[in-house]
């Protein structure tokens, strides 16, 4: 199954680089990614503005781990892990991805990300455009991880990441009374919307992804089975990376990550619990750690940070 990946990665090419203030962002580039078209995915974003899909409170409107996503376009869906969602009784933030069939709900897996109310300002849920900063999408990763290894369910540590986000208000000194991470966006609006911010946003011929560089370190990477995919999906990736950029707080690790992904050997490789259709990986190599998506056996998505010390082996049923 990395097979598919690896083969993908062999084949990218490093594009320009783009800087915004503390952000350097290495576009990647593949000529034949036009072809991996096979799955017509709609994202998230792109269904919520065309009317195609519902999301809202699970039945019982008493769940903070679940939200329901009802699609009804006859394409499937696709929900990216990290992905801010507005409204409802709280803000949340999706665990882990998503595959939603055309026609059919879903009870999706999420985080709290407002922890100071619980009340009903919306029958639904918008989407905001944004999705966690890599800083706090590398812990909900590895919390997931965790929880879908020992107990076979995509959850988070609540309260984790509850004490990220309260930490990030703080080192942006930013106020919100019911302490929701989309607060923190809000109030870094002007820098997020400027034009180099757009001009690093805006994809170029052939790019499927990125990687990301703040102050030196390795923030991460993200890269889709295709252009397409990849145009649809980018402004909300940039627009965490950026956030982590503003914080002066926040460092990340120095790796070499050309050496790292011309030698892209997973030490370890396993499949955890599927959030709707296709098939779902983490993977170690020597010094990133990631995810890796498949639908309908065909390479979909993949993000990469760097790997924490001897993280991999802590899941002692690999």
């Amino acid at each position: 199954m990395f097979k598919k990946l690896s083969q993908f990665i062999e084949k990218m090419e490093m594009g320009e680089e783009v800087h915004v203030d503390d952000l350097q962002i290495r576009r990647l580039i593949h000529k034949d990614a036009g072809l991996n078209t096979q799955i017509p995915l709609l994202t998230l974003d792109e269904a919520c503005r065309r009317r195609l899909v519902t999301i809202k409170e699970v039945s019982n409107g008493a769940t903070v781990s679940r939200i329901e996503v009802k699609n009804d376009s006859p394409h499937k869906v696709f929900v990216l892990e990290g992905e801010l969602v507005r409204g409802a009784r709280q803000d949340r933030a999706v665990n882990t991805n998503t595959v939603i069939e055309p026609n059919m709900s879903k009870e999706v897996p999420v985080s709290c990300v407002e922890q100071g109310r619980w009340r009903g300002d919306s029958p639904e849920f918008t989407t905001n455009y944004a999705t966690f900063p890599p800083s706090i999408k590398s812990d909900l990763q590895n919390q997931v991880t965790d929880n879908s290894i020992n107990f076979g369910f995509n959850d988070s540590n609540q309260s984790e990441i509850w004490n990220k986000i309260g930490i990030k208000q703080a080192s942006m000194s930013v106020y919100s009374i019911t302490n929701s991470i989309l607060d923190i966006f809000e109030a870094n609006n002007a820098r997020l919307s400027s034009d180099d911010v757009r001009n690093a946003i805006n994809p170029c011929k052939d790019q499927v992804g990125f990687l990301a560089f703040i102050r030196g370190g390795f923030a991460g990477g993200e890269i889709f089975g295709n252009a397409e995919l990849y145009s649809k999906t980018c402004a909300s990736l940039i627009y965490g990376y950026l956030l982590d950029s503003l914080d002066r707080n926040v460092s990340f690790p120095f790796v070499d990550v050309s050496t790292a992904l011309r030698d892209f050997k997973p030490i370890r490789l396993m499949r955890i619990k599927s959030e709707g259709s296709g098939s779902e990986f983490r993977f170690y190599t020597k010094c990133l750690q990631g995810t890796y998506r498949l639908v309908d056996d065909n390479f979909v998505y993949c993000n990469l940070f760097a790997r924490k010390s001897n993280n991999h082996r802590r899941f002692v049923n690999w």
